[in-house]
């Protein structure tokens, strides 16, 4: 879980867990690894600009106007893409690497040759987080924008497939791994739950969560179980199957302020 520390080193805040949380749901802990590289913000609630490579383990993180590739076990940075922005969002999955920007800036490149298939503006407002998902046999780019969308795009034809329209401002959205669902959470306390079809998007249900905006949302890898993240530092859990909350984590970090939680994964 990210917060709001801005560190230079890649780090991970500690997650506070109750007696009945801990019997709830088994808590794994791997050892910490620290890299040594610095990395940037371009807005104090935006903070998912690290991000990981399914296929190959690597690490990817944004640094000014540049994502960075760090592959596993090593300690040295290769330059990934150069934008002509600052990215407020980033994402890399199925083969390509996505950063988005405030004035709905968008540049996709494909990692296998490097190639720019995209770099332009969208439209819309600041493109606040990217997902890339399957649907059905494509490969689709997720962006949740602040004009109270999420736009759907084809990769790598970036042909546009869909604009989800949402009551609120859309933070973040995330495609469960078989490809069935949509999680979305904004500035609202509801949680959004989608059912993917042939035909696009439907609203299945909403979902409260906690007292403030919804920051970042994911999915377990069995697609059984989804997070959402809020402003108010306040992370739950639900089953899919019952839609009810599994477990509930509150952020802890070093200073007595509760602090918010911007990223879960």
């Amino acid at each position: 879980f990210f917060g709001d520390r801005a560190p230079r080193t890649m780090t991970v805040d500690v997650v506070s867990l109750s007696a009945a949380s801990r019997a709830e749901m088994p808590l794994h802990v791997f050892p910490r690894r620290d890299y040594k590289h610095r990395t940037t913000i371009q807005h104090w609630q935006l903070r998912d600009l690290v991000d990981t490579d399914d296929e190959t383990d690597d690490v990817f993180f944004v640094q000014d106007s540049s994502v960075r590739r760090l592959q596993a076990g090593q300690n040295h940075a290769t330059l990934a893409q150069v934008t002509n922005f600052k990215p407020t969002s980033m994402t890399v999955g199925h083969g390509f690497l996505a950063s988005g920007g405030q004035s709905s800036e968008l540049k996709v490149t494909r990692l296998r040759d490097s190639m720019t298939i995209f770099d332009n503006p969208l439209g819309g407002l600041v493109n606040n987080a990217l997902h890339v998902s399957h649907h059905n046999d494509e490969v689709r780019l997720l962006v949740s924008n602040n004009d109270e969308t999420i736009k759907c795009y084809e990769l790598p034809s970036m042909r546009i497939m869909d604009s989800v329209r949402c009551h609120t401002c859309i933070n973040y959205s995330s495609v469960s791994p078989d490809g069935k669902w949509m999680v979305a959470t904004g500035d609202t306390k509801e949680v959004f739950l989608f059912s993917i079809h042939k035909a696009g998007y439907k609203l299945y249900s909403t979902l409260e969560m906690a007292k403030d905006s919804g920051m970042s949302c994911a999915w377990d890898a069995t697609s059984s179980r989804f997070a959402a993240a809020s402003q108010d530092g306040l992370t739950v859990v639900w089953d899919l199957r019952h839609l009810k909350p599994v477990v509930k984590l509150g952020s802890k970090h070093a200073s007595s302020l509760k602090g918010a939680c911007r990223c879960v994964k």
